[in-house]
């Protein structure tokens, strides 16, 4: 009788812990959720735009590089040890981007610009950089960081083609953040530096999907007033207007203020 009531002692203590996780975990998600549907203030909003579009993660410090944007369809292609989910994951976020920047984003078997390799393998990368083209100084940056962009753009600093090379894919709990987070800044994001949260556009969290400040941020950048080549000096002036008047839009009319189609 007393190992009966031993075991079952135990058996409640375990059921109470897993009763505790679970709540946790659906707290966690639902406050990201909600989260990421607040709208931040817009002094937030234009100092995360400076950080974001002008600024990069493996430039030197305080070194600010002019917009990069897109100006046609994107035609992706996955490589590698890439799963279905994967690829939906593209596809959910594609759908969102293309309502953002105006132009279509889809999966094609030639004639890509966007090009996306998943592998953990050291050997597959190197080979698959160098039959791109891609110098050893490229190469050495794919094996340094576990997901990484690497943009080629014409004189005039227009998007031609990005490469993506993802290396978390034992480590399924952020390779759907590292995903979103490179197809953004294959068409115009720089650096992780938002300075709200939850942002695909950030550090401090790993959300799987553009958040409504991302949005807002993403369709500034396709204002058709900020072009491609525009240094910071010239296009905070215009950014912090449009970034004025699409924060006032989304409180008059809601999210679907944002979007071009």
């Amino acid at each position: 009788m007393r190992v009966r009531t031993i075991i079952t002692a135990i058996f409640a203590v375990l059921f109470a812990a897993v009763l505790v996780v679970a709540s946790f975990v659906a707290w966690a998600f639902w406050s990201e959720s909600r989260a990421l549907k607040q709208l931040a203030p817009q002094s937030v909003l234009i100092d995360s735009f400076q950080k974001v579009f002008f600024e990069s993660d493996s430039g030197p410090p305080g070194r600010t590089y002019p917009i990069i944007k897109i100006g046609e369809p994107i035609r992706a292609r996955l490589f590698g040890d890439y799963l279905p989910w994967h690829q939906r994951v593209f596809e959910e976020n594609f759908k969102i981007f293309e309502r953002l920047t105006g132009y279509s984003h889809s999966f094609e078997t030639s004639n890509t610009n966007l090009q996306i390799l998943v592998s953990e393998d050291p050997d597959t990368i190197r080979e698959w950089a160098w039959e791109r083209g891609m110098g050893d100084d490229s190469v050495a940056h794919m094996l340094r960081f576990a997901c990484l962009t690497v943009v080629f753009n014409d004189q005039d600093k227009r998007f031609k083609y990005a490469f993506i090379v993802v290396r978390l894919y034992p480590k399924l709990f952020r390779i759907g953040h590292c995903l979103i987070e490179e197809a953004a800044h294959a068409i115009g994001t720089g650096a992780d530096r938002a300075t709200y949260s939850p942002s695909v556009f950030g550090d401090r969290v790993n959300p799987t999907k553009l958040g409504l400040n991302d949005k807002l941020l993403l369709r500034a950048l396709y204002d058709s007033r900020l072009r491609t080549g525009m240094t910071r000096e010239r296009a905070m002036p215009i950014a912090r207007e449009v970034i004025r008047e699409l924060h006032e839009a989304v409180q008059e009319h809601g999210e679907e203020a944002l979007y071009q189609r």
